[in-house]
């Protein structure tokens, strides 16, 4: 039997993170939530999933910031971060790349463009 992927979500939406969370579940992953950046490295840290969902607007810490922290973190720093954008502007985009994000997709996003975007970093 695979071993599930595990895949965390961090994001102030609570209706993004419930829509989430229903979908890749349906779609094998176990999922866990934080709901802003200090939450999720603490949750990255206890769980050490396959991969990070982040937004990027954030309170307590914005995604760049979390992005900047994970990377730091010896023990986590591995794991691949897909930034969630609903900005369309092209300097956090490359913000996002630049501190280490391994993808990106800008809200609002079609399910399957976001499992294709998972499934090229979770072979």
């Amino acid at each position: 039997m695979e071993k599930h992927k595990k895949i965390l979500i961090v994001d102030d939406d609570e209706n993004i993170i419930q829509t989430l969370k229903m979908r890749l579940e349906a779609n094998g992953y176990k999922v866990f939530t934080a709901s802003n950046g200090v939450e999720g490295l603490e949750q990255a840290k206890e769980v050490g999933p396959d991969l990070i969902l982040l937004n990027i607007m954030m309170p307590r810490l914005d995604g760049i910031m979390t992005t900047l922290k994970l990377k730091g973190t010896e023990q986590i720093r591995s794991i691949p971060v897909i930034i969630m954008t609903g900005i369309k502007e092209k300097e956090e985009m490359v913000l996002a790349r630049h501190v280490g994000a391994a993808d990106y997709i800008t809200k609002p996003f079609e399910h399957d463009e976001l499992l294709k975007k998972i499934n090229k970093l979770l072979p």
